[in-house]
């Protein structure tokens, strides 16, 4: 279930499965080992996305009204694997789908070099392909319609956009809240828009002043959303050939190149200190 920008090309498309292959088939037959992801927690839902997207704040345990401080955390936390594509792919933003053979298993498949922003979101939205369109063999331009509405959900939750996009609602109003919910400027806008905060008028006009300042392709720097990385991969290979990493063993075992197996992982984050936001570090249990 790809989720792209426009038209991908064949080549791009090879590209970003062969990586994702091979990254998969790191963890499964060389990681898993060592160590095993942790149960998966989600499951496939039917219903209305909105309503979907609560119920999976539930199971992640996160509260109905608050922000996501590390959204991809919390959904590995739920037995979902990511696979950090060190590919910066111009029309593929992710892709995911539930793979395996006896027991399927959610994936979802990000490519690099993602704003902190857009990387949020196409991680919600492809959470949203999972648990809403899982069973699919091809996507329509409906089921991406309503992965958007999961995700704005799951990231701007209505109750708290009601009292976050107070009127009057302006881009000095909406700005602060884009490093608070983790989302872009112009997502908020939406949403006030779709919750019926503003008016098609405030929101052609709000458009229109996010298009003079060029914040269409780059809104400001400063209020850049931190670029979240998953875990487990990392973890898991530490666990497998020490800290630091072996990557000799681990290009060997896996059979690809030394300097592959360190792009690979370069994908993944270290686990925060205990004290940063009170994260917790497990990502994967020990065999």
């Amino acid at each position: 279930m790809f989720r792209a920008r426009s038209a991908m090309t064949r080549r791009e498309t090879i590209s970003a499965c062969t990586y994702a292959e091979v990254i998969y088939e790191i963890i499964t037959p060389v990681l898993e080992r060592f160590a095993n992801p942790l149960p998966v927690t989600i499951h496939k839902m039917q219903g209305y996305p909105s309503i979907i997207a609560q119920q999976v704040r539930r199971t992640v345990n996160i509260p109905p009204d608050t922000p996501i401080s590390n959204l991809i955390n919390s959904i590995e936390k739920c037995g979902v694997l990511f696979l950090a594509l060190p590919l910066a792919l111009e029309k593929i933003d992710a892709f995911s789908m539930w793979a395996g053979t006896d027991v399927k298993r959610p994936i979802i498949a990000l490519s690099a070099s993602k704003p902190g922003d857009r990387l949020r979101w196409n991680t919600a939205h492809e959470l949203g392909h999972l648990v809403m369109h899982g069973g699919l063999p091809q996507l329509r331009i409906q089921e991406h319609r309503e992965a958007d509405q999961f995700a704005a959900e799951l990231l701007m939750p209505e109750a708290s956009m009601h009292q976050e996009l107070t009127s009057p609602v302006t881009l000095s109003s909406v700005a602060p809240l884009k490093r608070k919910w983790g989302v872009a400027i112009q997502s908020l806008v939406r949403r006030a828009f779709d919750l019926n905060i503003i008016t098609q008028r405030n929101k052609d006009m709000l458009f229109a002043q996010i298009g003079a300042k060029g914040w269409r392709t780059r809104e400001p720097e400063n209020l850049d959303v931190p670029v979240e990385k998953p875990r487990a991969l990392r973890k898991m290979a530490e666990i497998a050939y020490g800290k630091p990493i072996n990557y000799v063993r681990l290009a060997s075992d896996a059979h690809i190149t030394v300097e592959m197996a360190r792009q690979i992982v370069d994908g993944y984050g270290e686990a925060p200190t205990p004290t940063a936001r009170g994260l917790s570090e497990k990502v994967i249990q020990f065999r």
